[in-house]
């Protein structure tokens, strides 16, 4: 009461929509890790592995190893819906595991016994009762070995071969 009517006041208010999430699923297999990214229908999906410019995902991504070594990265990833900003942005991370290199020996027979045999680094994983030796036939300890070719006895009495790299 008794005061003059304020000036009048406008604004302008856009509403914006944000795409929807993405979900990221990481498949860890011996030497190889399959990573699917799922989002909104129709949305194009962006992605970009350990800090790599970004791409559109057009399907899982199969990463390999060769190497003797584990190794580890991170994938981030969104989507982004015709008419709406990106959604928010999903981080996961991976790893890619290496296979060992182990094999039977010529002329001795192996099987799916052999697959308990494994190089991880510079030590051979073996199975109780196995025994471990050297390419000169002496008995050695499976952990912490230099560079060789190794020869794993099972408890069965089939042998394999390892390769330490």
């Amino acid at each position: 009461d008794d005061m003059l009517p304020s000036h009048e006041a406008k604004a302008s208010v856009v509403r914006e929509y944000l795409s929807g999430d993405v979900t990221i699923t990481v498949d860890e297999q011996e030497a190889l890790t399959v990573i699917t990214i799922n989002g909104p229908a129709g949305a194009a999906i962006y992605y970009s592995l350990d800090g790599a410019a970004e791409k559109l995902y057009n399907g899982p991504l199969t990463l390999t190893n060769d190497t003797q070594a584990v190794i580890n990265g991170q994938i981030k990833a969104y989507a982004l819906e015709s008419g709406k900003r990106p959604g928010a942005e999903s981080v996961r991370d991976y790893q890619i595991k290496f296979k060992p290199e182990v094999t039977g020996i010529s002329g001795v027979e192996a099987d799916q016994e052999a697959g308990s045999v494994r190089v991880e680094g510079n030590s051979i994983i073996v199975p109780e009762g196995a025994q471990t030796f050297d390419i000169a036939g002496r008995r050695v300890n499976p952990q912490g070995l230099p560079r060789g070719i190794y020869i794993v006895r099972l408890a069965s009495g089939k042998a394999v071969k390892a390769v330490v790299k």
